[in-house]
Protein backbone atom coordinates (compact mmCIF):
# COMPACT_ATOMS: atom_id res chain seq x y z
CA UNK A 1 0.00 0.00 0.00
CA UNK A 2 1.26 3.49 -0.83
CA UNK A 3 2.22 5.78 2.03
CA UNK A 4 1.15 9.43 1.83
CA UNK A 5 3.20 12.08 3.59
CA UNK A 6 3.07 15.86 3.82
CA UNK A 7 6.31 17.81 3.44
CA UNK A 8 7.45 21.41 3.39
CA UNK A 9 7.81 21.16 -0.37
CA UNK A 10 4.10 21.88 -0.78
CA UNK A 11 2.81 18.87 -2.69
CA UNK A 12 1.58 15.71 -1.08
CA UNK A 13 3.94 12.86 -1.95
CA UNK A 14 3.02 9.21 -2.31
CA UNK A 15 5.67 6.56 -1.76
CA UNK A 16 5.19 4.20 -4.69
CA UNK A 17 7.33 1.71 -6.59
CA UNK A 18 6.23 2.00 -10.23
CA UNK A 19 8.23 0.91 -13.30
CA UNK A 20 9.89 3.72 -15.27
CA UNK A 21 10.88 3.40 -18.94
CA UNK A 22 13.63 5.86 -19.84
CA UNK A 23 13.97 4.69 -23.45
CA UNK A 24 16.99 3.01 -25.07
CA UNK A 25 16.36 -0.07 -22.90
CA UNK A 26 17.00 1.98 -19.74
CA UNK A 27 14.68 1.26 -16.82
CA UNK A 28 14.08 2.56 -13.34
CA UNK A 29 11.56 2.56 -10.52
CA UNK A 30 9.81 5.45 -8.77
CA UNK A 31 10.39 6.02 -5.08
CA UNK A 32 7.79 8.75 -4.65
CA UNK A 33 5.45 10.83 -6.78
CA UNK A 34 3.38 13.98 -6.38
CA UNK A 35 1.17 16.06 -8.66
CA UNK A 36 4.18 18.09 -9.79
CA UNK A 37 7.23 15.85 -9.37
CA UNK A 38 8.61 12.32 -9.52
CA UNK A 39 11.66 10.81 -7.86
CA UNK A 40 13.00 7.63 -9.44
CA UNK A 41 16.05 5.42 -9.13
CA UNK A 42 17.91 3.72 -11.96
CA UNK A 43 21.10 1.77 -12.52
CA UNK A 44 21.22 3.06 -16.10
CA UNK A 45 24.43 4.60 -17.38
CA UNK A 46 22.40 7.54 -18.73
CA UNK A 47 23.79 10.90 -17.67
CA UNK A 48 21.26 13.18 -15.97
CA UNK A 49 21.96 16.91 -15.72
CA UNK A 50 20.01 19.31 -13.48
CA UNK A 51 18.08 21.80 -15.61
CA UNK A 52 17.85 19.50 -18.65
CA UNK A 53 14.53 18.18 -19.91
CA UNK A 54 13.92 14.46 -20.20
CA UNK A 55 11.06 12.31 -21.48
CA UNK A 56 10.07 9.03 -19.87
CA UNK A 57 7.02 6.93 -19.06
CA UNK A 58 5.68 5.48 -15.81
CA UNK A 59 3.60 2.30 -15.72
CA UNK A 60 0.58 3.10 -13.52
CA UNK A 61 -1.06 -0.33 -13.64
CA UNK A 62 -3.80 -2.31 -15.28
CA UNK A 63 -7.38 -1.04 -15.48
CA UNK A 64 -9.79 -3.52 -17.04
CA UNK A 65 -8.12 -4.63 -20.27
CA UNK A 66 -5.75 -1.67 -20.55
CA UNK A 67 -2.35 -0.79 -19.16
CA UNK A 68 -2.25 2.84 -18.00
CA UNK A 69 0.98 4.62 -18.89
CA UNK A 70 1.86 8.18 -17.88
CA UNK A 71 4.05 9.90 -20.47
CA UNK A 72 6.15 12.62 -18.84
CA UNK A 73 8.19 15.55 -20.05
CA UNK A 74 10.15 16.80 -17.07
CA UNK A 75 13.04 18.93 -15.92
CA UNK A 76 15.78 17.30 -13.86
CA UNK A 77 15.95 19.04 -10.47
CA UNK A 78 18.51 16.93 -8.63
CA UNK A 79 20.69 13.86 -9.17
CA UNK A 80 21.80 11.72 -6.22
CA UNK A 81 24.50 9.03 -6.41
CA UNK A 82 23.38 6.01 -4.37
CA UNK A 83 26.00 3.28 -4.57
CA UNK A 84 25.58 1.66 -7.97
CA UNK A 85 22.29 3.45 -8.58
CA UNK A 86 21.29 7.03 -9.38
CA UNK A 87 18.33 8.88 -7.86
CA UNK A 88 16.72 11.53 -10.06
CA UNK A 89 14.25 14.20 -8.92
CA UNK A 90 12.15 15.52 -11.81
CA UNK A 91 9.71 18.43 -11.99
CA UNK A 92 6.80 17.50 -14.27
CA UNK A 93 6.48 20.01 -17.12
CA UNK A 94 3.85 18.07 -19.10
CA UNK A 95 2.18 14.70 -18.64
CA UNK A 96 -0.59 12.65 -20.14
CA UNK A 97 -2.05 9.27 -19.39
CA UNK A 98 -2.47 6.75 -22.19
CA UNK A 99 -4.28 3.43 -22.22
CA UNK A 100 -2.50 0.61 -24.02
CA UNK A 101 -4.59 -2.52 -24.71
CA UNK A 102 -3.24 -5.71 -23.15
CA UNK A 103 -2.59 -8.41 -25.70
Amino acid sequence: MAEVRREKRGDERVNARLPVDLGSNAKGVTRNVSATSIYFETDSSMYFVPGKRISFSVELGVTGRDMRIMKVLGEVLRVDAQGGRVGVAVKIVESRIEATPLV
